[in-house]
């Protein structure tokens, strides 16, 4: 008898942006020509790290400071810039406790998504970034609560 290994969301783990690779791929084979562009890799198209930039990190590098930890919440000066700013728009109003950070994006949802509730659910854009439509997939055991995005309908407005 064999065990069930994959989790019960798994099947929902898409990657959209990756997947039109695929279309494109066929468009090719079909004779149509196909300018590749790459998000999330600029190096692959060509673009040359400044070397002022170059510098920076290998200074850092360099620095024993460099490989230490931060506060477990992120810089307190930080969170209390953040709050100013944010209160200043009058809505919500946050205090350095409701805001923490992570070491990017895919930790961020990680965390999230392992500490909510099975039952619950997180309703979000499609198309939508990957990494969140996939956790929530996982996280739910089904497919993603998503609406349409209509950038035309939708106009969200800066400080």
């Amino acid at each position: 008898m064999r065990t069930d290994i994959v989790h019960i969301g798994a099947g929902e783990l898409t990657y959209e942006i990756r997947n039109i690779v695929t279309v494109g791929e066929k468009l090719q084979k079909m004779g149509i020509n196909v300018h590749w562009e790459n998000i999330g890799d600029p190096v692959a198209k060509g673009e040359v790290i400044p070397a002022w930039m170059k510098d920076i990190v290998a200074g850092l590098a360099q620095q024993d400071a460099s490989y230490g930890y931060s506060p477990t919440r992120g810089v307190l000066a930080t969170r209390e810039y953040l709050v100013e700013l944010t209160n200043q728009r009058g809505g919500a109003q946050i205090t350095p406790n409701d805001i923490i950070f992570f070491n990017g994006l895919g930790d961020a949802i990680s965390k999230i998504y392992g500490m909510l509730k099975r039952t619950a659910r997180v309703v979000m854009p499609s198309p939508s970034y990957t990494a969140h439509s996939s956790a929530e997939a996982a996280h739910a055991g089904d497919r993603p609560v998503t609406y349409l995005l209509d950038p035309k309908k939708y106009v969200v407005s800066g400080p």
